[in-house]
């Protein structure tokens, strides 16, 4: 008999998930406008790369204007949250839905189940910044951000019920 058999069961109860999509709106043709020129100045001394990256970007017509699909699941263990978002999220967004979390314990996993740049708080994707630069490194509008978070904030409170 090995260990794993003579280990006595852990009670962990309940567990549940939910996995949900949300509609979030890439940035405006308008907004990809006003990047572009701001990023040709900034790139101007960059790398030949750098820059066939923005033009490779800038003709994704897929995008700008549209919605992108975004999944987002939250899962309960027990006592405890975890939340999975399929981008490269700013702190803030994470402290807020632990913050307002039913769940004594709440962890937020990045990158779950795709990537869809970087997600910057609303003053960060007004100022910019790394991780908060259109087209760079950001695809989607503002909102998004908020989008995700209110989906993970019903999804625990349905969890939690």
């Amino acid at each position: 008999m090995n260990v794993g058999e003579k280990a006595p069961a852990a009670a962990v109860a309940p567990i549940a998930g939910i996995r949900e999509t949300v509609n979030v709106p890439y940035l405006s043709p308008q907004e990809v406008a006003t990047a572009v020129k701001e990023l040709e100045e900034m790139l101007a001394a960059e790398s030949a790369g750098a820059r066939q990256y923005v033009k490779e970007m800038v003709a994704r017509d897929d995008l700008w204007g549209h919605d992108a699909i975004l999944p987002v699941q939250s899962l309960r263990i027990g006592e405890l949250a975890i939340v999975g978002v399929p981008c490269e999220y700013f702190v803030s967004w994470g402290l807020d839905i632990k913050k307002l979390s039913p769940a004594p314990f709440t962890i937020l996993a990045e990158l779950a189940n795709g990537w869809f740049g970087y997600v910057p708080t609303w003053q960060a994707a007004l100022r910019g910044g790394y991780g908060a630069m259109p087209i760079w490194s950001r695809r989607l509008a503002p909102e998004a951000g908020q989008l995700l978070a209110d989906c993970a904030f019903v999804q625990l409170q349905r969890l939690w019920k």
